[in-house]
């Protein structure tokens, strides 16, 4: 519960955050939020931090933008959930995967991430701006994948240390009390 309340609080700061690049589009950091989420809670924890990070928005949007954006994050988002636990579950869960497995499934799920996101937005700016593929492309999207590189490799490293950190955890077994130092 704590990592979702984490997540939540960082998704919705960060689309809060977001920044205009040209006239009808916003660019955030709210992927890394949503991607960990969607590895690290699950595919409906993801489905919801992503939904409700969209909320905010409604003030500065006219509230159609706003369901946009809430069903296509929710929909990008919980598919790439689905097909990372789907992965993970071939191999018996993240119990089952080697860190290596863990960061191969990570980087596929980030990749599906980036091309479920561009096949639902790309064609509402075109209809949006009234653009074409290519230019959508070039303003929209070409310079802006460095940062989704460098916030999936954060992501990969930021779900790598959650799963190790549990997986210490469990081994180490039920926490032992000890009685206060006065």
């Amino acid at each position: 519960m704590a990592s979702f309340l984490v997540l939540l609080v960082l998704a919705v700061f960060a689309e809060v955050y977001s920044i205009r690049i040209a006239p009808g589009m916003e660019v955030s950091a709210g992927f890394l939020a949503c991607f960990v989420s969607a590895a690290v809670a699950g595919p409906l924890a993801g489905f919801v931090i992503a939904v409700v990070s969209q909320l905010p928005g409604v003030r500065q949007r006219i509230w159609q933008q706003t369901l946009f954006y809430c069903a296509s994050l929710g929909f990008v988002t919980g598919g790439t959930s689905l097909a990372y636990w789907a992965a993970l579950s071939v191999v018996g869960g993240s119990a089952g995967a080697s860190a290596a497995l863990l960061a191969a499934f990570g980087l596929g799920a980030g990749l599906i991430y980036q091309a479920l996101n561009f096949v639902v937005v790309v064609p509402v700016v075109w209809l949006r701006r009234g653009i074409g593929f290519r230019q959508a492309w070039q303003e929209g999207f070409k310079p802006f994948l460095p940062f989704a590189f460098f916030f999936l490799a954060i992501s990969l490293g930021l779900i790598s240390i959650y799963y190790m950190y549990m997986r210490d955890r469990r081994r180490a077994g039920p926490p032992v009390s000890t009685p206060p130092c006065w």
